[in-house]
């Protein structure tokens, strides 16, 4: 057994968790990770509990604190040990408050409450039934007891990480057990189309955005260079403005006549 009285470095790195804990999912990814840097930046806000020698509450704070090297800074008063005689009760309650659990996850979890056992002893309290363990987790309990009985175990192990939902859980575990990882795979590859085919309608969007913009800018330009030239003239004297007509009299002299031509049709249709 570990004694966490006088934490070790032995002790400290090489603590496993309770049963009872492993009936919540593990952080991971960005999440597990953002936990970690909050631990390197402001150490462990609250401590480890230990129940039975094993953590009971805690385990990925634990992780993070080993995987981040930082082992050594444990000490007493960051390990607290569970004397009360609820510890389902406890770890239910300090995981709904923190974890941002669907309903997928909280029922299989609900399931996972009735079956979970260490040896030959139950954890949950004698005569907890289907319907109090979805109650705990607020659930259905239909949902609880058609996904414990007729799940396979990658069907429950997807749900429990958060990548399937129960909706989509309900249809696959329909099929009889053996034809359950196919449906799961043709899902996910219909999922999978649906994704690219949206990711080709965003990308053909964009382009057409892309070009609309271009000639939105193009033409503010534009207006922008009559301004400043409008601005430039203003500024001229009477040999400078004799100057510039005398350069381009043709080209202003073509402008004038198309200008008139469009005056005498707007006129005529009038």
């Amino acid at each position: 057994m570990t004694t966490l009285t006088k934490p070790t470095a032995e002790t400290k790195a090489n603590l496993s968790a309770h049963a009872l804990a492993d009936i919540f999912p593990l952080m991971e990814g960005e999440e597990f990770d953002a936990l970690m840097q909050d631990i390197k930046d402001n150490w462990l806000r609250e401590p480890i509990t230990i129940y039975e020698d094993k953590i009971l509450d805690g385990r990925n704070r634990y992780r993070a604190v080993v995987k981040a090297g930082l082992q050594y800074k444990l000490k007493e008063e960051n390990f607290r040990h569970y004397t009360g005689t609820d510890p389902l009760g406890l770890v239910v309650s300090a995981n709904l408050h923190r974890r941002h659990l669907t309903e997928s996850q909280r029922a299989l979890i609900a399931a996972r409450i009735v079956t979970t056992k260490l040896g030959d002893n139950q954890f949950n309290k004698p005569g907890i039934t289907n319907k109090q363990a979805a109650a705990m987790l607020g659930v259905s309990q239909a949902i609880v007891k058609d996904v414990e009985a007729k799940a396979t175990p990658e069907i429950k192990e997807k749900v429990l990480k958060g990548e399937l939902r129960l909706g989509a859980a309900k249809e696959v575990i329909k099929k009889p057990k053996e034809e359950q990882v196919g449906e799961l795979e043709k899902i996910k590859a219909e999922k999978q189309k649906e994704k690219d085919e949206k990711a080709k309608q965003k990308t053909g969007a964009t382009k057409g955005g892309t070009g609309t913009k271009a000639s939105a800018s193009k033409a503010n330009q534009a207006m922008k260079d009559v301004d400043d030239f409008c601005k430039k003239w203003k500024a001229f004297d009477n040999n400078q403005r004799r100057a510039f007509v005398n350069i381009f009299k043709d080209e202003l002299a073509a402008l004038l006549d198309a200008i008139q031509q469009q005056e005498a049709m707007i006129g005529a249709a009038a």
